[in-house]
């Protein structure tokens, strides 16, 4: 991360995890800070981010009445994706969310 980035105010973007999806942007900006504000409405899950190589990157739980942070600052755009970390019922293999990184 340069030190442009690591100096640069930090996005916020809600995360809603819902069985059996995660409602969130669609496109981020890469080499911007982001802090991802993660909640759930029903049941525990976790949100795990993969890169576009397929490798997990960063993941915090999402629990009912309750906000996790995440902090990650994507350095290269493309195709990312979140998938539920923690068995969270019978849809829990389909809940996956798709964004893309790119421009400001």
């Amino acid at each position: 991360m340069s030190a442009t980035a690591a100096l640069a105010p930090a996005r916020k973007v809600p995360v809603i995890a819902e069985q059996y999806a995660f409602i969130m942007p669609s496109h981020l900006p890469v080499n911007t800070p982001i802090i991802f504000e993660v909640t759930s409405r029903d049941v525990n899950h976790d949100f795990g981010i993969y890169n576009p190589q397929g490798h997990l990157m960063a993941q915090v739980q999402a629990m009912p009445d309750y906000t996790n942070y995440l902090r990650v600052v994507f350095q290269e755009p493309g195709q990312y994706s979140a998938r539920c970390l923690e068995y969270c019922g019978i849809g829990h293999a389909i809940m996956a969310k798709t964004f893309t990184v790119g421009g400001k």
